[in-house]
């Protein structure tokens, strides 16, 4: 039998949005970041990038897109109509996340908190981000989430991906995503334009980057020390199929030796 949604639901499902906006827009912060540009008529250009980001400490601790921060001359938050001078801690371009620190508090804000326990969202879940598109105040914007991926494309990502509905335009990148319950899922790190639609890092990968960024201002991403490559074709359907191993990598064997690589298997396999 159908459910049906009465007014009083929907009621409901409005007023829980605009209390978890409520609750969590004070962590949110737009992000400045100034870049020199090439040299025109002998004075130099200075390039603007605006992006959002949100507190994660009491320390002043925030998020920010790395396509934002890392980089730049200089970077500034502006919170609550305020400016604030901000440190670099660390940048990560593969996530696309930086961490940075604002140098001087707001009197009153808020943090996001990062609980890596929290479930995956469910596809279908509703997501909500709050974002400072353009030079508005922190606003927020409802979408759903509709795929965990780990590619597009051609294009392998480093960890899975959560994808919303969320469109993320001008200035709004690097903003925080919430469920429904106000739960932090995940920050988001990539447009999709083709779709209007966006990427998400999920919270615990997040607290990972976080973390060490936070304890080394880097990250060492884990490394396999392979490659598989398909080679050549033997065949109309038959393709060769060749595994490489890094020669750099260390291992007990004696049989690896510093510098370059080398083919150690290989097998053909039918299209």
């Amino acid at each position: 039998m159908p459910v049906c949604a009465g007014p009083a639901d929907a009621l409901a499902l409005q007023q829980r949005l605009i209390e978890v906006f409520e609750q969590n827009k004070n962590a949110v912060i737009r992000v400045k970041a100034a870049y020199r540009g090439p040299d025109e008529g002998g004075k130099a250009q200075v390039m603007l990038r605006v992006g959002t980001g949100f507190f994660i400490s009491k320390e002043g601790h925030v998020l920010v897109s790395a396509s934002r921060a890392a980089g730049a001359s200089r970077v500034w938050v502006e919170h609550q109509g305020k400016s604030y001078a901000t440190e670099a801690i660390g940048h990560d371009r593969v996530t696309n996340v930086s961490v940075l620190r604002v140098l001087e508090l707001p009197e009153e804000f808020a943090i996001i908190t990062l609980d890596t326990n929290a479930a995956q969202p469910r596809l279908g879940a509703i997501a909500i981000g709050i974002t400072c598109p353009l030079d508005f105040e922190p606003s927020p914007s409802m979408g759903l989430v509709t795929g965990m991926d780990k590619k597009l494309g051609n294009k392998v990502f480093p960890t899975e991906y959560i994808r919303t509905s969320i469109s993320v335009g001008a200035g709004q990148g690097g903003c925080p995503i919430l469920d429904v319950n106000g739960r932090f899922i995940g920050m988001s790190v990539a447009s999709i334009a083709e779709l209007d639609a966006s990427y998400c890092l999920p919270v615990a990968a997040l607290a990972r980057v976080r973390d060490d960024l936070l304890f080394s201002g880097h990250i060492i991403h884990s490394w396999m020390g392979f490659e598989v490559a398909e080679e050549l074709r033997l065949g109309y359907d038959q393709c060769r199929l060749s595994v490489y191993r890094d020669r750099r990598c260390t291992s007990a064997s004696s049989r690896f030796v510093a510098g370059g690589s080398s083919c150690f298997d290989c097998w053909t396999y039918n299209r």
